[in-house]
């Protein structure tokens, strides 16, 4: 199609200022992953985790959860430590087919787990690791522009659509009888009819933008972003007109696998009763607190999704810490490796050279 992907690459000097231009600051991606910032996130992290489980253990009101969580399941833990990988393994699918005419699927690999254990240490709503992709594909040669917009194309395929695709199964199923959520007619209709519209009007929105008809004056900085994300919406309609299959099954099961996780860790406390209605709505309502940039808020936001939607908070409080400690940990392990893999250079197909990460300079 027209506009981003009918770009120039752009010269190496001009990186960063192509970067920016698209919405990505590369000093403060990688700022933002150095030694101190780690140790301090992982201070933050261990510190709130530390202030958990002394509340756990000391309060008297909380003798539920601590006996929930002195019998969990570790089979059920496992299973989940699973899901959360084979969720990684889908998002590099979803990735190389996003770029399949120039990323290896060991480059993808390598560069989805990376992002993942960027999203799972830095707070933004998942649209880290995207950034951080963006930093390493324009460091290998890609074009700024199409890469950035294909970036964002993906994320509101895999992120966008289809947690509104599972909140309309969610809270339709649930209204109809089909699936059991122990909540009220009006909290599993209003949630599903709204993204309902959403869906609808992100479907109009998919439509290849209309080039603009040019104007003497200069466009602003906000109208620039404006058309930048409106052809990047574009390109998300022509990624989902391809009818890849793969690109669909790696969308999918990005967040399945990750819906999946969470079922599993409260099936580990003994929660596999909840029905399937109060765990997808739990899970896709619940990581709206995700776009929180605070420590707690994405455990906060599904422990109180599942409770409005039939879990106790006893059930909902251990299984949640269960969930995250492994949604944290398998990325970072695997993002450990990943970033070993990128220091050799991103494995790409169709690219002019691959460039070893960090770049340097």
């Amino acid at each position: 199609m027209g506009g981003l992907d009918s770009q120039e690459p752009a010269e190496p000097q001009s990186l960063d200022v192509q970067l920016k231009a698209a919405g990505v600051d590369r000093a403060q991606v990688l700022g933002g992953l150095t030694r101190r910032q780690l140790v301090r996130r992982a201070a933050v992290a261990i510190g709130v985790v530390a202030v958990v489980a002394l509340a756990i253990v000391e309060l008297p009101a909380l003798h539920v959860v601590r006996a929930r969580l002195a019998g969990a399941h570790p089979g059920w833990i496992v299973a989940s430590a699973v899901m959360e990988a084979l969720s990684i393994a889908c998002f590099a699918l979803a990735l190389q087919r996003a770029f399949k005419d120039q990323l290896a699927p060991r480059g993808a690999i390598a560069l989805g787990a990376t992002s993942q254990g960027v999203n799972a240490v830095v707070p933004a709503g998942g649209t880290a690791g995207f950034a951080f992709a963006a930093v390493i594909f324009a460091d290998a040669g890609f074009p700024v522009a199409s890469t950035v917009g294909r970036l964002i194309a993906l994320f509101l395929i895999t992120s966008v659509m289809t947690n509104l695709v599972l909140i309309v199964v969610g809270g339709g199923g649930s209204a109809f009888g089909i699936l059991t959520a122990h909540a009220s007619l009006g909290a599993t209709v209003i949630p599903g009819v709204l993204a309902m519209a959403l869906l609808v009007a992100f479907t109009v929105a998919l439509r290849p933008a209309r080039r603009a008809r040019s104007t003497a004056a200069p466009p602003t900085r906000a109208l620039s972003r404006a058309r930048f994300l409106r052809e990047a919406i574009g390109l998300s309609g022509a990624l989902v007109s391809d009818r890849d299959p793969w690109l669909a099954v790696g969308a999918l099961g990005y967040v399945i696998f990750d819906l999946l996780a969470l079922a599993t860790a409260l099936a580990a406390l003994g929660g596999g009763g909840l029905g399937a209605g109060t765990v997808i709505l739990g899970y896709t309502l619940g990581q709206i607190g995700s776009v929180i940039p605070l420590p707690g808020a994405t455990e906060g936001g599904l422990a109180g999704a599942l409770a409005l939607y039939g879990a106790s908070l006893s059930l909902a409080v251990p299984a949640v810490l269960v969930y995250r400690t492994v949604a944290i940990a398998v990325p970072l392990l695997l993002a450990a490796l990943g970033a070993l893999e990128l220091r050799h250079g991103l494995d790409v197909t169709g690219a002019s050279e691959s460039t070893t990460w960090p770049a340097t300079t």
